[in-house]
């Protein structure tokens, strides 16, 4: 994972319009400043435990100091906030959309398309989804909110896959938005998982995690149209 430069000219003016902590607007050195720091975290977040960081070890990785860090960042934790809150837009980019447009026939091929969009994903960022995990499971609100806000238009397109099954009554909102909260819940636990997590003396392989949640997801759909 990368973080890029503002693509459109809306963008840069957005970025243009911020400001670091001294009140001082943020422009293109200012930014290109921000963005080595943010890269220098998520590199180190690879290898080390968000409770190993330090704005001094992010720095000296930046090839920067801990003043200009604080600059642009208050604590280690924002830092870490901020890398999550870019995941948002390439999560709907490329997950979202396999859950829209017409599914009139072939559903298992439009449920695979969903889950191998979601294991790609979690397969890219795993890391830092991890750590945002593992903070939001330790009670963290910000990350909670970062948590709940990213997985919500997914769940909720999920939600009315399961309700618009074709049948003639509509699933109720509950139970459709249950499933696609345990749906969505159980891919991200399983693909959290790396492909070297899976021991000899396990007889699942990754492949076999998602087909298990197409074969579920799918089951889903069948049961739903059936009422």
């Amino acid at each position: 994972m990368s973080i890029s430069e503002p693509r459109t000219a809306d963008a840069a003016s957005e970025l243009a319009r911020r400001e670091n902590k001294l009140g001082q607007t943020i422009r293109l050195k200012g930014a290109a400043t921000e963005r080595n720091l943010m890269q220098a975290t998520l590199r180190l977040l690879k290898d080390h435990s968000p409770l190993d960081l330090s704005v001094h070890r992010i720095a000296r990785e930046a090839g920067t100091s801990p003043a200009t860090f604080y600059n642009y960042f208050k604590s280690v934790k924002e830092v870490i906030l901020a890398l999550v809150q870019t995941l948002h837009e390439p999560y709907v980019r490329d997950v979202l959309p396999t859950l829209q447009g017409p599914w009139q026939d072939a559903i298992e091929d439009h449920v695979r398309r969903f889950v191998l969009a979601y294991f790609a994903f979690w397969d890219k960022h795993r890391r830092l989804l991890a750590v945002r995990n593992l903070e939001a499971d330790l009670g963290d609100q910000e990350f909670i909110d970062r948590r709940i806000d990213m997985a919500q238009p997914v769940v909720d397109a999920l939600c009315e896959r399961f309700r618009s099954t074709g049948s003639r009554k509509k699933v109720p909102k509950a139970q459709a938005w249950a499933q696609a909260v345990v749906c969505c819940a159980a891919m991200e636990e399983m693909f959290s998982y790396p492909p070297e997590a899976y021991r000899s003396d396990v007889p699942a392989t990754p492949e076999d995690v998602v087909e298990a949640q197409i074969s579920i997801i799918v089951g889903l759909l069948q049961r739903n149209q059936g009422m």
